[in-house]
C-alpha cells in the first residue's frame, strides 16, 4: 500500500506543478522534479530499499514498473485536466453571453423609462 502512495504522490507533486515551483524558487534546473518516470522511479526504489525487506533487484524491478505505471497515471490526470478546462470555458461562455443579455435588457428599460 506504501508504493501506491508513493506512486500517486509523486504524480500528482508533478501534475500540480509543484515540481517546477521548487526549481522556479531555488533558481535550479533540478530535472527530477519535473519528470514523472524519474520522480516516480527514484522515489518508488528508495521506499522500497528503505520500508520493505525485498531484495535490491526486486527494489529496482518495482521502480521501473511504477515509472511506467507513472506515465499512464500521468496521461489519464492530464486527459481530465483538459475535459475540465474545455468544460469551465463552455461555462464561462454562457455566464458572459447571459451578463451581455441582462446588460442588454437593463438598458433597453432604462431607455424606456427616460
Amino acid at each position: 500500500m506504501g508504493i501506491l502512495a508513493v506512486l500517486m504522490s509523486s504524480c500528482l507533486f508533478i501534475h500540480l506543478g509543484l515540481g517546477e515551483t521548487i526549481c522556479r524558487i531555488l533558481r535550479h534546473d533540478i530535472v527530477i522534479l519535473k519528470c514523472v518516470k524519474c520522480l516516480t522511479f527514484w522515489s518508488v526504489l528508495l521506499y522500497s530499499l528503505v520500508h520493505t525487506d525485498l531484495s535490491a533487484v526486486t527494489c529496482v524491478a518495482m521502480a521501473f514498473g511504477c515509472s511506467y505505471a507513472s506515465l499512464w497515471i500521468d496521461l489519464i490526470l492530464n486527459k481530465i485536466r483538459l475535459r475540465y478546462e474545455k468544460e469551465w470555458e463552455l461555462l464561462d461562455a454562457e455566464e458572459r453571453e447571459g451578463d451581455r443579455n441582462s446588460g442588454c435588457i437593463k438598458q433597453d428599460k432604462n431607455v424606456k423609462e427616460g
